[in-house]
């Protein structure tokens, strides 16, 4: 059995949620005839209707009914995966080093770290407090 892509399992998913091609092509851009293909394609692979067609309802079946119950949380939690694997590749990250006078130092533990570790948790802070400049 060929395995379902992620484009037809989204296309179940959201004929299913809408209860219309129609409805759920406008939802995933698509147009309608491409979607009814593309789900017929799936329900072909797998050997099993999945939606009961008439020309004014579309229903999930039994098996159409667990598919989507076991089916959406793995694609929510998917989604939520590559939000954060995205949200992650776009903060900044490493080691800042700051060497400056005792009263710099001081000033930016009072006042501007604990704002910054908080929007940059990615960021390590090394702080070096010193009588004198240095390179």
């Amino acid at each position: 059995m060929k395995r379902p892509s992620w484009n037809e399992l989204l296309a179940v998913k959201t004929v299913a949620e809408q209860r219309s091609f129609r409805r759920a092509a406008d939802v995933l851009g698509l147009k309608r005839s491409s979607l009814s293909h593309t789900v017929k394609g799936l329900e072909t692979a797998l050997g099993v209707r999945l939606f009961h067609r008439t020309t004014r309802s579309v229903a999930l079946t039994e098996t159409g009914e667990m598919l989507i119950e076991r089916l959406t949380p793995l694609l929510n939690q998917m989604d939520e995966l590559l939000n954060e694997v995205t949200a992650s590749d776009h903060q900044p990250y490493g080691t800042l080093r700051i060497s400056a006078s005792d009263a710099a130092i001081s000033l930016l533990l009072e006042t501007i770290l604990p704002t910054f570790i908080q929007q940059y948790p990615g960021i390590e802070m090394d702080l070096v407090a010193q009588g004198q400049l240095v390179d």
